[in-house]
């Protein structure tokens, strides 16, 4: 008797999740089929569908943080009304999260502002950066290692706290975050009505976060993702490719574009040996091609794609590196500083341009 019991209990039980999993795939249809209704509807309706979009860079996204602070300080609104798409990479991806996640029971107003982000970077950078014992082998006098420089427990820990069990169809904007898939060097765009969009926030970032070298590759279904700047570092391009294929007329897309710092490198010499060696004794210069190459040209392409009262970039340009898991106080406060005085620039050689850009935020 109890045998047949525990197997009836068994197969209800077994039913139960069936009719759970039917229901979620059924909720996931209904949001999807409503997320194209609501785009084809604003495409017809709305005079300008704005892209806020986010570069990677480390702890460097800290000024793209200051900035939209700044903005929305002076437009006297958030980030997630202001926008109607964000687009992130790595960093990026944790600030366009950040503001288009919702508050718990709210479909409307966001779970953090900018103040928050900023705070987040300042004090929990060290949290994400953990560093873990790697073995170490020594070659020619160098020591070099084959193992990621940082454990990814800290970044999830964060991750966990901050985005909960957030799920990315639940986002408040449209959102746009790439991750390379290792199997086939594909970018994947996590977007809301994508084929992940059940995927938790949690993993996603960790995904877009994954960072050859400082972090291992993160697995979500069975298939490893890495850093989407490795081949996506600036993703605005990307977020202008799916504004056009919800439907919003290119004439009514507006951007802002955020870089998380650049340098000017010093040239290698001309007869400088390119060997195993050299690539492994300059890492930052390595990441520097990869990561700046492709911001670079989707500027310009975006440059050419729009024109100048549709199109804008911030940058803000280093006198030497500041490498992405630099988190000391003074690298930090001068990261700030150099974030303040950009907006200062602008507002002392760009003032027109600024103010248009404030008022149009704060108005459409």
């Amino acid at each position: 008797m109890a045998v047949s019991l525990n197997r009836a209990n068994e197969e209800i039980a077994k039913e139960q999740i069936i009719t759970n999993n039917l229901r979620e795939q059924r909720l996931l249809k209904e949001i999807s089929i409503q997320s194209t209704i609501e785009h084809r509807r604003r495409s017809n309706e709305c005079s300008s569908y704005n892209i806020l979009s986010v570069d990677g860079g480390g702890i460097r996204g800290i000024m793209a943080a200051i900035w939209l602070r700044i903005l929305e300080l002076k437009t006297n609104r958030t980030c997630s009304s202001m926008f109607q798409m964000m687009a992130g990479t790595s960093t990026g991806a944790i600030i366009a999260a950040g503001l288009s996640m919702p508050k718990k029971h709210s479909l409307t107003e966001p779970a953090y502002d900018t103040s928050e982000l900023v705070k987040l970077y300042r004090t929990r950078g060290d949290d994400i950066f953990v560093k873990k014992e790697r073995a170490v082998y020594s070659l020619r006098n160098l020591s070099i290692s084959f193992s990621s420089k940082y454990s990814s427990h800290g970044k999830r820990k964060i991750f966990e706290h901050y985005f909960r069990d957030t799920s990315l169809y639940e986002c408040l904007t449209d959102i746009v975050i790439p991750a390379v898939r290792s199997s086939d060097i594909y970018t994947h765009l996590f977007t809301k009505t994508g084929r992940l969009n059940s995927t938790p926030l949690v993993d996603v970032l960790m995904a877009t976060t994954a960072a050859p070298t400082y972090f291992k590759p993160h697995c979500l279904n069975g298939t490893n993702f890495t850093d989407g700047g490795v081949q996506m570092n600036n993703p605005t391009l990307a977020a202008y490719t799916k504004a056009v294929e919800y439907g919003y007329e290119k004439e009514n897309i507006f951007v802002l574009s955020l870089g998380t710092g650049d340098y000017i490198q010093e040239p290698s010499p001309v007869n400088a040996h390119w060997d195993l060696i050299h690539y492994m004794t300059h890492h930052d210069a390595i990441v520097k091609v990869l990561l700046d190459s492709q911001q670079h040209n989707v500027d310009y392409h975006m440059s050419t794609l729009m024109n100048d009262n549709h199109y804008y970039r911030w940058q803000a340009w280093f006198e030497e590196s500041i490498k992405l898991d630099s988190c000391e106080p003074d690298i930090l406060e001068n990261l700030e500083n150099i974030a303040y005085e950009y907006w200062e620039e602008m507002e002392l050689y760009d003032n027109n341009r600024l103010n248009r850009l404030i008022e149009r935020l704060r108005y459409e």
